[in-house]
């Protein structure tokens, strides 16, 4: 079964992370919902067949999440789901947290400590060792002397993530000592940063909608081995029931 037509959801997003983005418009028509896009002038995505109505695009994030603002004040109780796609929109949220119009929509509350689990990839990591969730195994460092024993203690290879990021910014890999010098360098000398054991294995992404824990529609794909290769394999997850 499928979700009444009567669900209209707004999807925000920038062109950050685009190959993942494709996906969501499908996802949501899977699911029967009426899908309106809110998104910036230089993304593709606004083309999707899979796009109810695409609103008016704006030219950077700052003005995309005005837009949203005014957007949802002039419509109330319009749409049953707003989603943040990926994370420029989501940190411009933020700094409207406590105001009125972000209440009632946004997964979390924004007086909240659980903003900073959303907001930064260290609150994250943080929360998922705190609660028993698999995890690879990661440090928050305070300095590159202090990381350097870490990853020594940790195992190379190792991977460097800085606090904030998104579609593979910010992250870089290091076999050695040397090679960790310049991945910290790269992404900026950051005196606080997060340090994880590099895991092995297929590349994959798993894209699911859920209403309150329950399923309703998804995709994934597998990458082939070769870095340079696009996806090799994909599926259809399908889900559903009468809300």
């Amino acid at each position: 079964t499928r979700m009444h037509k009567d669900i209209h959801v707004l999807f925000v997003c920038t062109h950050e992370g685009l190959q993942n983005l494709l996906r969501i418009p499908r996802i949501l028509k899977e699911a029967g919902c009426t899908v309106s896009l809110l998104t910036t002038r230089d993304n593709i995505l606004a083309n999707s067949r899979f796009n109810d109505f695409v609103l008016p695009k704006e030219p950077d994030v700052q003005s995309l999440i005005v837009s949203l603002k005014n957007h949802l004040m002039e419509n109330p109780g319009r749409y049953a789901w707003i989603l943040i796609g990926n994370e420029p929109p989501l940190f411009e949220i933020i700094k409207y947290k406590g105001e009125s119009w972000i209440n009632g929509w946004f997964p979390v509350d924004t007086k909240s400590g659980v903003l900073d689990m959303i907001a930064s990839k260290d609150g994250f990591a943080q929360a998922c060792m705190s609660y028993g969730i698999p995890f690879p195994q990661t440090q928050v460092c305070h300095g590159i002397e202090h990381a350097l024993i870490m990853a020594e203690n940790m195992g190379y290879p190792v991977m460097i993530k800085t606090t904030r990021g998104s579609s593979g910014n910010g992250v870089r890999s290091a076999k050695n000592p040397d090679e960790f010098h310049a991945a910290h360098k790269s992404v900026g000398s950051p005196m606080k940063f997060i340090l994880q054991k590099f895991v092995t294995g297929q590349v994959g992404v798993t894209e699911m909608l859920l209403e309150r824990g329950e399923p309703l529609a998804g995709r994934g794909w597998v990458q082939a081995n070769s870095p340079a290769s696009r996806a090799s394999a994909s599926s259809a997850i399908r889900y559903g029931r009468s809300i």
